[in-house]
Parts: C-alpha cells; structure tokens; sequence
C-alpha cells in the first residue's frame, strides 16, 4: 500500500490498482465507481457558542473559517469552497477570518479543538461526534471516488478479490 497525493502511473504498473477522487482520462484503465464524497460545514459546539450565531451562509464572513489551504491536489480544489465564499462575502468590519493548514489532519485537529468552521467530508465527521453539523441546507462540493486499474489486469484474480471487497465494503462508507 502506498499512500501518495501524486497520480501513479498504473499503466506503467507504479502500481496495480489506485483509488482516485475523479474519474481517470487514460483510455487504457478500467474504472469503478465506489462512492460519492459530500462536504458540509462542521463546527464544535464550543466554537459556536463563543463565536455567534450561524444562521446562514452569509454569516460566515463573522466567523473563522479552517481551510485546507492553496496546496489542494486539483481534484479536490472546491475543499476550499468555505474560504473561498467568506472572502467573496466580506464585508467591513466583519471580524471572521480565514486560518490556512495545509493538511486535512491539521485541519480536522483545528476544528476538534473549537478553532472554527471546517467543511470536511461526512464520512469523515461521522467518526467525530463532538463535530456537530452547521448550515444543515447547506451542501458543499461533492465527487466521485473510483478505483482505477489498467486493462491488462482485468483478468487478475488479485485484482477482482480487492475489487470485489472494496465494492462491498464501499456501500457502508456512505453517508
């Protein structure tokens, strides 16, 4: 297993199979979809009690906004949507502001000690009770996780038994 943000070149047999958050654009790899990933905003309960009411996303400008910052692979670029809306949402005097890790630990820890608002994936936030849902109508970015292999490995025994677990364990990783 090698966990790596750089897209490995399967065809090349970096390596046999790879998860990826788009679909793949080579002709020669197979792919499957596993599920889909939804961001909402999520908030301890500390946080929100000291920093105001939420009521609506333009109140976002008056509170601090955890962000995972400008080194997001680009397929996942919208994880920034909240920071990208509280700065077109700015206004005089508002007194939010936008804290940058560039990291998704960094930032789910930021958020776990009451820094400010995250948006994170639901299935992340579902392991963390104490991350309560802020905005509830309101739906952040979303894709689609596949798995990818290359096509001279579609007769791979190896192949299909990971597949195959993947797929069924997959349906209990959405929310």
């Amino acid at each position: 297993i090698m966990m790596e943000d750089r897209e490995l070149d399967l065809s090349q047999r970096e390596a046999d199979v790879a998860i990826r958050m788009r679909a793949p654009v080579q002709a020669d790899l197979i792919q499957r979809k596993l599920f889909t990933v939804h961001y909402h905003v999520y908030a301890i309960q500390e946080y929100l009690d000291s920093a105001g009411p939420l009521e609506k996303l333009d109140d976002i400008p008056d509170h601090t906004v955890i962000s995972y910052g400008e080194t997001a692979p680009a397929e996942v670029r919208d994880v920034n949507w909240l920071a990208d809306h509280a700065k077109r949402c700015h206004r005089p005097h508002a007194k939010g502001r936008i804290v940058r890790i560039n990291n998704v630990t960094g930032v789910l820890n930021a958020a776990l000690t009451g820094l400010g608002l995250v948006s994170v994936p639901d299935y992340v936030a579902i392991q963390y009770p104490q991350l309560l849902r802020v905005l509830p109508d309101v739906a952040g970015p979303s894709f689609d996780v596949h798995l990818v292999y290359a096509d001279a490995l579609r007769q791979s025994k190896r192949v299909a038994a990971f597949r195959d677990f993947l797929v069924r364990e997959a349906k209990n990783w959405c929310y």
